[in-house]
């Protein structure tokens, strides 16, 4: 007697009879590093303009497929202008990027950004961005990579003394 042939339906998707799929393999993993720099130089005071850096690396594993980053623009910063082809979004810029993999590993997309007039002496403006692919479960979290610590927000801290200066008249 001839064994009956039953084909297998993928319950994720809203065909009927398609196969059943399944991802072998080293799983994609993506990093996300963060820079920020100065554009007037110095230490970082109100009204001056910063430029981050943000480089999406495709580490290791399969291909990563519809790589988005989405970076919340935190208190402190104003005039905020995406580059590289991102858009603001309510407060948030975001970026695709479509597929990385061993054949285009990294992609740097860009923002500016001017520190708020209000911004006070001492004050830290912390911003980190998140990096998300279709086949990723897991959320990325940018780091800093000037700290030896892994995962953290990129950091600056506001400077915004007095400039005083004391002039002397003599009356004779």
């Amino acid at each position: 007697e001839a064994a009956e042939q039953v084909l297998s339906d993928d319950p994720n998707t809203p065909a009927l009879n398609d196969p059943t799929s399944f991802l072998t393999g080293t799983p994609p993993r993506l990093s996300l590093v963060k820079r920020v720099e100065d554009l007037n130089g110095g230490s970082v005071e109100p009204g001056d303009v910063l430029r981050y850096t943000l480089t999406a690396r495709h580490e290791e594993g399969a291909t990563a497929t519809q790589v988005r980053i989405t970076d919340p623009i935190p208190r402190g910063l104003t005039a905020v202008s995406p580059l590289d082809g991102g858009s603001l979004v309510s407060n948030n810029i975001l970026w695709s990027l479509g597929d990385l993999n061993q054949d285009r590993r990294e992609v740097a997309v860009r923002f500016e950004a001017t520190v708020s007039a209000q911004s006070s002496d001492g004050e830290r403006i912390a911003n980190q961005a998140l990096i998300r692919a279709n086949n990723i479960e897991e959320v990325g979290r940018s780091d800093d990579p000037s700290t030896s610590e892994l995962g953290d927000p990129t950091v600056i801290t506001v400077s915004s003394r007095a400039e005083l200066s004391v002039a002397l008249k003599r009356v004779s």
